[in-house]
């Protein structure tokens, strides 16, 4: 019988697409670093659908998670599916909510994104697994006070205007800043 170029299958460490066999922890690393869709299709010889193809099998294999995935290449049809994770305990900011990582107090980000665990992060330069504490200054869009956690990024890569979009785990936080944050991401579901 012969192979179905469109039938992929992740397995074990390999992944086979087209008869090629590429090394899963090698390219996971390769999209955790931040490497392109053109820059991955040439690496690993794969057109646009094989690509979009591989990260959905990625995906359903919770080999890398949506939110590694976010603001890849939007070209293909289906690309458009590939979102962060739950929408339902996400928050999606449509103003800048300031954020600074406390030990470079002159750099300041914007959170893209909150949830009760999480937080996307535009233009605070962070790598893999880097352990960082962030001051989140919600004051000037609602009654909550500045909060501080201790976060590790999961992933990191720099978008096409150059700025750093990192996805950080919140792995310490305050009592009383838990409850900020709660209060925060109440408000943000209220849509104040």
């Amino acid at each position: 019988m012969k192979p179905n170029h469109r039938n992929e299958f992740v397995s074990g460490k390999r992944t086979q697409v087209s008869k090629r066999s590429i090394n899963v922890k090698q390219i996971i690393g390769d999209i955790r670093a931040g490497m392109s869709d053109p820059e991955l299709s040439a690496r690993y010889g794969l057109n646009e659908e094989q690509l979009h193809g591989l990260f959905r099998q990625l995906l359903q294999t919770k080999m890398i998670t949506k939110g590694e995935l976010y603001g890849r290449s939007s070209l293909h049809p289906q690309t458009e599916a590939i979102q962060t994770e739950d929408q339902s305990s996400r928050h999606y900011l449509a103003f800048p909510l300031p954020v600074q990582d406390s030990s470079n107090p002159s750099v300041v980000g914007r959170v893209r994104d909150i949830a009760e665990k999480s937080i996307g992060v535009v233009g605070i330069e962070a790598k893999a697994h880097q352990e960082k504490t962030l001051v989140i200054f919600p004051e000037k869009f609602c009654d909550v006070p500045p909060l501080t956690f201790q976060a590790r990024c999961t992933w990191a890569r720099i978008n096409p205007s150059g700025d750093c979009v990192a996805r950080f785990e919140v792995i310490h936080i305050s009592p009383k800043d838990n409850q900020l944050l709660h209060k925060l991401i109440e408000l943000l579901a209220l849509g104040v």
